[in-house]
């Protein structure tokens, strides 16, 4: 899972040495996940019998954590959002979106836009809060103007024809002097 595999942390690093309370931190906020207590639970009960070392390991271990009916009516494998805090956690992968776009902000030339797609709730929350920070702030004397002010969705032809789209969201910004205003 790791983006730079001269990273030491790894995903195995968390699932067998994290507290309960570090790994249900990790589950909840990253992977938005509701079975986040229970899961962590399953895992380090799981793990004081033998190291979790593979992917189906842990699948197994939330497989037992999360319920039947649950696992069975959702249209995701039960453990993708685990698996996505994990990924999220291991790489620190919003606060590497956070560096990006506090650089691409710098780089902006006057009245130069940025163009933004997010995939997934925490990074757009990322990417609202910074955009709204600096319309509000801006970096020095420098701000950005935000165009969309809401997100511009994928229309249902375009999520008929391109399925993973349905989950992005385009923002747009302009870097912008003095005075605020938002379109």
């Amino acid at each position: 899972m790791r983006m730079d595999q001269r990273q030491e942390l790894t995903a195995a690093d968390i699932v067998n040495n994290y507290s309960l309370t570090e790994l249900t931190a990790i589950i909840k906020e990253y992977g938005e996940e509701r079975w986040a207590a229970r899961i962590a639970s399953f895992i380090v009960e799981e793990r004081a019998s033998k190291p979790i070392l593979t992917t189906t390991d842990l699948v197994d271990t939330m497989r037992r954590a999360i319920p039947s009916k649950v696992r069975h009516g959702s249209k995701t494998h039960f453990a993708t959002r685990t698996f996505q805090a994990l990924r999220l956690a291991v790489n620190d992968e919003l606060g590497a979106l956070e560096e990006g776009l506090t650089a691409a902000f710098n780089h902006l030339k006057q009245g130069g836009r940025m163009v933004i797609i997010t995939f997934h709730s925490l990074e757009d929350r990322v990417v609202k809060r910074s955009l709204q920070r600096w319309s509000q702030e801006g970096l020095g004397r420098q701000k950005l103007r935000i165009i969309t002010r809401k997100p511009i969705l994928p229309t249902a032809a375009e999520c008929e024809s391109n399925p993973p789209s349905r989950s992005a969201k385009l923002r747009v910004a302009e870097k912008s002097l003095g005075e605020n205003r938002e379109g």
